[in-house]
C-alpha cells in the first residue's frame, strides 16, 4: 500500500516537473526517487516469489514427512508378514522332510506287505486262488509304478488286505 502511494506521489511529480521549466536539480531528483522506487517494487517482487517458494517447500516437506511416516508403518508392516512367510517356509521344510522320511520307512513297509499277502495266498486253502494271485501280481506290478502315488499303493494293499480278511 505504501509502495502505492509513493507511485502516485512520484507521479504527481513528475508530471508537474514536464509542466515546468525549470528541468534542473527537480528533475533530477525526482528521477532518482522514481528509479529507487521502481528498484523497491522490484525487490518487493522478488522477495513476494522467494516467500511463495518457501511456502511451496515448507508444504511439499510436510507432505514428505508425513509420507516418510506412513511408508516407515509399511515396511514395519512388510517386515512382519515377511517374517511369518519364513517361519511357513521354515515349517513347511520340517514337513516336507519329515515326509520324506516317512516314505523312506513306508516303502519297505508296503514290500513287506505284499511280501507277506503272496505267501498267505499261496498257503492258503485253494479257494479262488488264481484271482487271489493276481491281486497280490498287480500290487507286486503297481509298487515298481512312478506314476502311482505311495499313498495310492498304500490304499491299494490295504484294500488287498480287506478283501483277503472278507
Amino acid at each position: 500500500m505504501i509502495i502505492k502511494y509513493k507511485i502516485l506521489i512520484s507521479v504527481f511529480f513528475l508530471s508537474f516537473s514536464s509542466y515546468s521549466n525549470a528541468g534542473g536539480p527537480i528533475d533530477s531528483a525526482l528521477d532518482i526517487r522514481l528509479e529507487g522506487q521502481q528498484e523497491s517494487i522490484e525487490s518487493q517482487k522478488t522477495i513476494d516469489q522467494l516467500a511463495t517458494q518457501k511456502l511451496g517447500m515448507v508444504q511439499e516437506y510436510q507432505q514428505s514427512t508425513v509420507q516418510l511416516g506412513d511408508l516407515k508403518v509399511y515396511n514395519d508392516q512388510l517386515e512382519k508378514l515377511v517374517e511369518k512367510q519364513r517361519e511357513e517356509l521354515d515349517s513347511f521344510n520340517r514337513q516336507l522332510q519329515n515326509a520324506k522320511e516317512a516314505q523312506r520307512t513306508i516303502v519297505p513297509m508296503m514290500l513287506k506287505m505284499v511280501k507277506v499277502l503272496n505267501r498267505f495266498v499261496q498257503l492258503d486253502t485253494p479257494f479262488l486262488k488264481k484271482e487271489r494271485s493276481m491281486r497280490v501280481m498287480n500290487l507286486k506290478e503297481m509298487l515298481d509304478d512312478p506314476s502311482v502315488s505311495t499313498s495310492e499303493k498304500y490304499r491299494r494293499i490295504l484294500e488287498a488286505y480287506q478283501i483277503e480278511a472278507d
